[in-house]
């Protein structure tokens, strides 16, 4: 709610409690079934591709959940573009870092 701001300034997410943690949840969500199905339709090779990329594949493909999850719930979050979804994933990716 504070962070996404800094970002962009038309980047904004509701500032309701619960619509932020429906928001984790959504994003933890769609992110672990995309990458589901991205290995097992490529049979392993999205997981090597994801490695040998350093990460880019994961921060693109954290873009596009965020930007999916701003089309679906555009109440709860607005992500004005791709470019400001790639470095708000960057920064989930930063703090999902931090915590483990």
């Amino acid at each position: 709610m504070i962070v996404f701001p800094m970002i962009h300034p038309e980047f904004r997410v509701s500032r309701s409690v619960m619509d932020s943690i429906f928001v984790v949840l959504a994003f933890i969500a769609l992110n672990f079934i995309i990458r589901k199905v991205a290995v097992i339709f490529t049979l392993g090779l999205a997981g090597l591709l994801y490695y040998l990329s350093f990460g880019i594949i994961g921060l693109i493909l954290n873009a596009m959940v965020l930007l999916m999850i701003s089309k679906f719930f555009p109440e709860k979050i607005y992500v004005p573009g791709f470019t400001t979804a790639l470095i708000g994933g960057f920064l989930l990716s930063f703090v999902n870092f931090l915590s483990t």
